[in-house]
């Protein structure tokens, strides 16, 4: 869309309306049209444009059954710590 045309056809549309709270109601409702256009727009390439992740993974459990994903501790790290305590406390 040519910017000018839009342009010209708002500046006419103003010029066309007498009293000063007729300019201001057309121009409150041109500017929410263009917000609203412009919001529409903007969701819709964001709802195109994003990727469906799907997790397969809902538990620990799920975890620990599937081998795609690696996974594990640092050693000597705090996760590496409270599994060590956990594995005292249960075994």
């Amino acid at each position: 869309m040519n910017f000018d045309i839009v342009y010209e056809t708002i500046f006419e549309l103003i010029d066309l309306l007498r009293s000063i709270s007729g300019r201001l109601v057309a121009s409150v409702w041109w500017y929410f049209s263009m917000i609203l256009v412009s919001s529409y727009t903007a969701n819709l390439a964001a709802f195109l444009t994003v990727e469906r992740m799907v997790t397969p993974i809902e538990s620990v459990e799920d975890l620990a059954r599937q081998t795609e994903i690696r996974y594990g501790v640092v050693r000597g790290g705090s996760t590496q710590s409270f599994f060590e305590v956990i594995l005292r406390f249960y075994c």
